[in-house]
Parts: structure tokens; C-alpha cells; sequence
């Protein structure tokens, strides 16, 4: 019987030896598994009526694929599974408590914040200052103006005379220098400028102080 017994604690002791080998584990060591760790800081306010963007960050320490959630979030807002890019374009100004979640499949890491919704900003340029209209060149008038503070775009505007009809010569363009090249000879121009945030013409500004600009006339 010791013999039989013997036998049995031999063979139990090769079955976990060889056991080990196999699964690359020490006897009574079992896997553990980390949970995920989001690092990232969220974005607490945004405009209404405008696009909001949060890109969570997250690591697993075992490089496990990760899968992104939200467990509590206003209506409409949205999350990739995959890259964790929260969008949500909210229509409402307010408060919203937005909790997410990422898992690797067996653990898991959450994240709370409340988002703040605003009305958006009105921006208030101020109208370009030294519009300047040339009286130097021979076929067209050249027309400069300082930059405006938060301005990116610029319209210039023209008319026969101080009271009359302005008309815009330009697109919205970047630079702060325009030639006006559709002139008469002997005609003298009223030039004006706009400044605004955008190459639509947003938040644009009043109609600069006119300057008066002509080619040069020669004599007979």
C-alpha cells in the first residue's frame, strides 16, 4: 500500500511539474490581469451649436486591445469603440455629467465629468486703422491697412465718392495690401475696409475710415 500511495504522490508531483512547463506558470501562481488606466484630462466646456471634441487616452500594462464607452452622457453624444474620440454637438446651453468607460475585457477604468455648455462668444472686431489708397502708379491704386487684433481676413470696398454706393473689390482675403486695378485715369476713389474671423466674412467688422487713392495723370 506505501508503495501504491508512493506511486501516486510521484505521478501528482510530475503532473504539476510538467503542468508548469506548459502554461509557463509557477505551481499556485495564477495569471493576474491589470486593469486599464485612462490618463487623459477631459474637455469641461464647449459652445452650443458648436462641435465638441475629447479624445480619451487610455494604457493597458498587459497590451490588451481596449474598448471604449459611455455609461452616462447627454443625448446624442457619441464615442469610437475603437480610439475613445468623444463628438457631440450640443443644442442647449447647461451642465451635462458624462461618465466613460474603458475596458479590456475583463477590467475596467471609468471617468466622470460634468460639461459645461455656453453661449458662444460674440467677437467684436475692430475696423482696420491707416487705409492708405496710393496716388503714385501710372494704372492702379494700391490700398494698405494695419492688421486687426483677431482678425484673419480682410474686404476692401470702393465708391465714386465719400457718400456713394460702396462696392466690394476683394474676397475676404488674408493679406493687408490690395491693388485696385480696374482705374480710370483722372478719377479719384473712395476706399474702405472690413476686417473678419473668417473667409465668409463672420463677425465682421464696421467700414474702416475712407482714404481717397487715383493713378497718376499724365500731361498732354
Amino acid at each position: 500500500m506505501r508503495r501504491i500511495a508512493k506511486k501516486k504522490t510521484v505521478f501528482w508531483m510530475l503532473f504539476v511539474i510538467i503542468l508548469s512547463l506548459v502554461t509557463g506558470c509557477s505551481p499556485g501562481t495564477v495569471p493576474t490581469n491589470h486593469a486599464p488606466k485612462i490618463s487623459s484630462t477631459p474637455v469641461t466646456t464647449t459652445a452650443m451649436s458648436a462641435l465638441y471634441t475629447y479624445d480619451v487616452e487610455a494604457s493597458d500594462m498587459d497590451g490588451d486591445t481596449l474598448t471604449y464607452g459611455l455609461t452616462f452622457s447627454p443625448m446624442g453624444m457619441t464615442i469610437d469603440p475603437s480610439t475613445g474620440v468623444i463628438q457631440w454637438i450640443p443644442d442647449a446651453i447647461g451642465n451635462y455629467d458624462v461618465t466613460l468607460q474603458v475596458s479590456d475585457g475583463e477590467s475596467f477604468d471609468t471617468q466622470s465629468f460634468t460639461l459645461a455648455v455656453k453661449l458662444a462668444a460674440i467677437t467684436t472686431l475692430s475696423p482696420p486703422t491707416n487705409v492708405s489708397a496710393s496716388i503714385l502708379f501710372l494704372t492702379r491704386v494700391e490700398i494698405t491697412w494695419d492688421a486687426v487684433i483677431g482678425a484673419t481676413h480682410y474686404q476692401v470696398y470702393r465708391a465714386d465718392a465719400l457718400l456713394g454706393t460702396k462696392i466690394a473689390l476683394s474676397g475676404w482675403q488674408t493679406g493687408t495690401v490690395y491693388d485696385d486695378t480696374d482705374v480710370s485715369a483722372g478719377t479719384t476713389y473712395y476706399y474702405w475696409v472690413k476686417a473678419a474671423t473668417s473667409d465668409s466674412g463672420d463677425d465682421a467688422s464696421d467700414f474702416s475710415d475712407p482714404d481717397t487713392g487715383h493713378t497718376i495723370t499724365l500731361l498732354p
